[in-house]
């Protein structure tokens, strides 16, 4: 069964037209041809009809290939265009494609002319296909940005006024717990469990928020954030928690990198907080370090704590997990901040342990702003071998 084909031909041979009709009729088409002479008649035809394909003569007596290739991009007319000539030279029919003609046929040559309609039908429906999943992916794009910024906005709000209630139970259960004086143990403990669930509850909350602003998409870094100044503020925020535990941290010399600062701070302050809290019998000893990977940094952070089961290393970084002594503080995030954080920049992060034998945690970031953007990136310098590595000591 013949194809149905619509036909758009500009062409002032009828004859000529004919020939094309027959020749496609032959290549197993079903041609239903308007053929049009001027400018006007085009004009009309691409907008009051759809087309199957468009064929142009190169040279006209009131009109020109040029010309009508032009008008049938300025429709906005998506049909695949042939240049169908017997007067255009190899060199202008391969400038028209250039300006956008999908292929050219000459005059004398036109038994090739259905295979050359049948694949660009076929090319003009892909690029038909891939431009309605470009405009899906931005609608979607769109969206999810909508989404985000909305979940952005309501976890603020959630975080800041849940904040003040909670930390009126807390105030509250201590001020009856002052009132009653002396109390018999099991309202005491009645008591401590509103107390520290009302804080538990109030650390959650900072938490999520936390991890919903490692969500936010449309943040970019503005400027190159440095690993070494981000990390002596983090010690200077873990001070009393090192000086508590005797904790050393060591740490090699650190890159700049393209990440916001507050993202890289959330990083090395989970990392080093977890390796404090999740300590063993002896004083934390935790190292830093980076090596330069290709297009990437590899950071990583060690201890000697308590190490993690091989059970539970694919789970560490899920919301709430939480493998140790209930004891130990903590709302289970931390860890799944650290891989929202990585996954936003492209990077990944993992953890190789042993129950006992210390912990120690990889994650990838970009070492230059192509990774993130198409701009230009700037130059880090590659890492010298550890051992050639001079390092600074925090005790």
């Amino acid at each position: 069964m013949a194809d149905l084909i619509r036909v758009l031909m500009v062409e002032n041979v009828a004859d000529d037209a004919e020939r094309v009709a027959d020749i496609l009729r032959q290549g197993g088409f079903d041609p239903h041809i308007r053929r049009v002479e001027t400018e006007r008649q085009l004009r009309e035809a691409l907008e009051r009809d759809s087309w199957d394909v468009i064929f142009l003569d190169y040279v006209l007596p009131a009109f020109s290939g040029v010309k009508a290739l032009k008008v049938c991009q300025e429709s906005g007319c998506d049909a695949p265009i042939i240049v169908v000539s017997g007067s255009v030279g190899e060199e202008i029919a391969v400038e028209m494609m250039r300006a956008g003609a999908d292929d050219y046929v000459m005059k004398d040559k036109l038994a090739r002319l259905p295979a050359a309609v049948r694949r660009s039908i076929s090319d003009a429906q892909v690029r038909r296909e891939r431009r309605a999943a470009q405009e899906e992916l931005k609608r979607s794009s769109a969206q999810l940005q909508l989404a985000n910024e909305e979940l952005h906005q309501f976890m603020h709000s959630v975080s800041h006024d849940l904040q003040e209630p909670l930390r009126m139970i807390s105030v509250y259960a201590d001020l009856i717990k002052r009132k009653l004086g002396r109390v018999d143990a099991d309202l005491e403990e009645y008591l401590g469990f509103v107390i520290n669930g009302a804080q538990r509850m109030s650390a959650l909350l900072t938490d999520l928020r936390a991890y919903v602003e490692a969500t936010n998409l449309s943040a970019l870094p503005c400027e190159d954030a440095d690993a070494e100044i981000v990390l002596q503020g983090v010690l200077v925020n873990c001070a009393s928690a090192i000086d508590e535990s005797g904790a050393a941290v060591v740490h090699d010399p650190l890159p700049k990198l393209p990440v916001r600062e507050s993202h890289l701070t959330q990083l090395f302050q989970n990392l080093i907080s977890n390796a404090i809290k999740y300590r063993g019998e002896a004083a934390p000893t935790i190292r830093i370090w980076a090596q330069r990977q290709g297009e990437q940094w590899r950071f990583a952070c060690s201890d000697n704590g308590l190490g993690i089961a091989p059970e539970y290393r694919d789970h560490v970084f899920d919301f709430f997990k939480r493998f140790h002594d209930s004891k130990i503080p903590g709302t289970g995030m931390g860890l799944a901040i650290c891989r929202r954080i990585v996954q936003r920049y492209g990077g990944q992060i993992w953890v190789e342990s042993a129950p006992g034998g210390g912990s120690t945690f990889y994650f990838t970031l970009p070492a230059s702003q192509s990774l993130r953007k198409q701009s230009a990136g700037f130059a880090c310098p590659d890492v010298p071998d550890d051992d050639s590595i001079g390092r600074t000591n925090h005790a």
